[in-house]
Formats: structure tokens, C-alpha cells, sequence
């Protein structure tokens, strides 16, 4: 556990020490700084993840709250707090700060803190059309046993981003992370495979929508989903998000439907 928590004070060091380089190669005068920012790019509300990177010199926060069901069991999640900062203009740190959990299940609920989630993207290649990213991560085991599994689990993933036309995107993603034993009984740590395809809409230029499919495969059993949702710029630095989805066919194996809201904010 004391490893697990200098790891965590590391990567917080680093984000600090990132964010102050950042801040400093951005102080010259506007006239000679980078061009004026486009509006906020976030990774929520979907699964996928995009190839964007956080403009240097500032740093982003995505948060919001979701609720889930599984037959007649419920969970809910508070906070999904994502802190992105840049280490350079092709790379960002981003630490995920633990939600707090509930869970119903038979008349008994649990509650606790998720695990702290940590991961770098990469910029791997910019074109006309085309950006591809590397993102590797991992799952701190620091939350409650009630709630969450404790299992260091390591991960990676590539994601695409296309533009198929000026008001149409979509957003790929492939990768891997190692599995958890739910029950802690077992040392078996087969690993997930997943991937998902995004569709991304540009209603109006305060408005956008997504519709996306994903799948999560291990230890013998696939679960698919399948989600959309909206967001809207308040300001070009600030975003509200709201989605819904369900499983398809996943049984106990996952939920039957799910949906949340949030908001992000780029400083």
C-alpha cells in the first residue's frame, strides 16, 4: 500500500512539474503565443477516447455523475473527475480522481470510493483527416472493497480520430487491460480485450451528438453496449454533456441500461 500511494504522489508531482513548464513556455506576450484556442475538446461523455490533446499552457477538468441498472440491481457514481494537463504539445498527463460509488443490490447497499486511474496519451501522427494516439494506463488499487475491485490493473490503448465530413467525425479505439478477479479468490487475471466506434455530429456550433457502439471481451464472455448522447458549449471553454445507453444481450454479465450528465471546463 506505501508503494501504491509514493506511485500516486509521483504521478501528482509530475502533473505539477508538467503544468509549471507548460505555463512558462506560454507567458510571452498573446502576440507571440499560439493561435487563439478552438473551442473545449473532451473525452466524455462516450467510452472511446479521442486523440486530443489539452492546449499547452492550460489544463482541463471533466466530471459528472451516472447511474446504471442490472436486473434489480442499481449503481450510482459521483464525481468522474478527469484531470488533464499537457506535458507538451503532443502529450498530456491525466490522473482519474476516485468517484464515490453506491450500490443496491437485495435490500443491502454498499458505498465507497473508486480506485485512482492514471494514464498518458501520446500523440502519435497528425494528417489532413487522420490522428492516431497511444494511451497507457493503469488502475491503482487504493478504493474500497466494497464497491471496487483492488487489483493493479494495466492497460493500454490506440485511438483514431476521422473526419469524414466538416460536420461529421468518428472516433476508433482498440486496446487492452489486464482483468480483475471480482471475488478475490482466484490469482486468474485473463486479459479484457476492447473496442469501440464512435460517430460524432456537429448539430450547430454550440451543439453536438454522438452515437456509439463498444464491446468488452474476456475470460470467455463478450459484453456489447450500445450509447449516444449530447453536448452543449456554454462558452467556448466550457462544456455540458448528457447520454444514455443499454447493454445488448450481456444477461448478468453487465448492465441493462445506463445514463449520466456532466460538465467540463478548460482553465
Amino acid at each position: 500500500m506505501k508503494s501504491q500511494f509514493l506511485l500516486v504522489i509521483a504521478f501528482s508531482t509530475l502533473i505539477h512539474v508538467a503544468y509549471a513548464q507548460s505555463a512558462q513556455q506560454s507567458s510571452r506576450p498573446a502576440i507571440e503565443s499560439q493561435p487563439e484556442l478552438a473551442d473545449i475538446s473532451t473525452d466524455r461523455p462516450g467510452f472511446s477516447t479521442s486523440t486530443g490533446i489539452v492546449p499547452r499552457g492550460h489544463f482541463q477538468l471533466e466530471a459528472g455523475a451516472a447511474a446504471s441498472r442490472s436486473g434489480d440491481d442499481r449503481s450510482y457514481s459521483f464525481g468522474q473527475l478527469l484531470v488533464r494537463v499537457p506535458v507538451s504539445d503532443r502529450a498530456e498527463a491525466r490522473v482519474g480522481v476516485p468517484s464515490y460509488l453506491v450500490s443496491r443490490s437485495g435490500g443491502a447497499r454498499s458505498t465507497g470510493f473508486d480506485n485512482v486511474f492514471v494514464e498518458g496519451k501520446y500523440l502519435l501522427s497528425t494528417q489532413k483527416r487522420v490522428a492516431y494516439a497511444l494511451l497507457v494506463n493503469a488502475v491503482l488499487p487504493t478504493g474500497s472493497r466494497k464497491v471496487t475491485t483492488r487489483e493493479f490493473q494495466p492497460g493500454a490503448n490506440f485511438a483514431a480520430d476521422v473526419t469524414l465530413t466538416d460536420k461529421i467525425g468518428a472516433t476508433f479505439n482498440l486496446g487492452v487491460v489486464r482483468g480483475a478477479d471480482p471475488t478475490a479468490t482466484t490469482t486468474r487475471h485473463p486479459n479484457e480485450l476492447f473496442g469501440a466506434a464512435s460517430f460524432n455530429f456537429a448539430l450547430s456550433k454550440k451543439t453536438g451528438a454522438f452515437t456509439e457502439l463498444y464491446a468488452i471481451g474476456g475470460d470467455g464472455q463478450t459484453q456489447k453496449y450500445l450509447d449516444g448522447g449530447f453536448t452543449f458549449l456554454l462558452s467556448p471553454r466550457t462544456q455540458l454533456d448528457a447520454s444514455a445507453g443499454v447493454g445488448l444481450g450481456n444477461g448478468a454479465s453487465g448492465p441493462d441500461y445506463f445514463y449520466g450528465v456532466g460538465v467540463s471546463r478548460l482553465f
